[in-house]
């Protein structure tokens, strides 16, 4: 948790050290190189969502039909130069809609597309459970009593533990 000024990026990169070892999975406000960087260099790997203008210049095309490319996105090529090499997955599902999957896992064999698109698909069961408490069980358009943010944790776990 954080300040009411920050965002979910500031946030998700202070939590990076706490990743290692692990497949993040995040959705598409998240990509960029610093995100990236601190992530790897905590020993995390990575599959982001990604809109289809991030990494779209392929450097290199895979025998799978993904391809590596560079991420780097405006704003950010002072402070990271040449950006981050990264694997796209792209994959379409029913209605249609184009999915762009980030991810540092870059072989192919070791780490199949479609088994990387599974597990971000299933990523979107825990979203529906969080849509659940925020949507239905909080009540639309209700924020957290508590200011103290022991007191918000206190209530977050409440939601939590009242949804299982």
């Amino acid at each position: 948790m954080g300040g009411f000024n920050g965002g979910e990026p500031e946030l998700a990169i202070k939590m990076a050290g706490s990743a290692a070892g692990m497949l993040v999975l995040m959705d598409r406000c998240f990509p960029g190189v610093a995100l990236w960087k601190a992530y790897t260099k905590a020993g995390a790997h990575l599959l982001i969502r990604a809109r289809s203008s991030v990494a779209a210049r392929p450097v290199e095309q895979l025998p799978d039909g993904t391809y590596m490319a560079r991420m780097n996105l405006g704003g950010q090529k002072g402070t990271h130069p040449g950006g981050v090499l990264v694997r796209v997955i792209e994959y379409r599902v029913d209605d249609g809609e184009v999915v762009r999957l980030l991810t540092d896992l870059l072989d192919p064999v070791a780490c199949p597309a479609a088994e990387l698109a599974g597990l971000y698909h299933a990523r979107w069961e825990a979203e529906s459970a969080f849509r659940q408490i925020k949507t239905f069980q909080r009540g639309p358009a209700e924020v957290l009593r508590s200011g103290d943010p022991d007191l918000v944790r206190q209530e977050v776990w409440a939601h939590l533990a009242v949804h299982h």
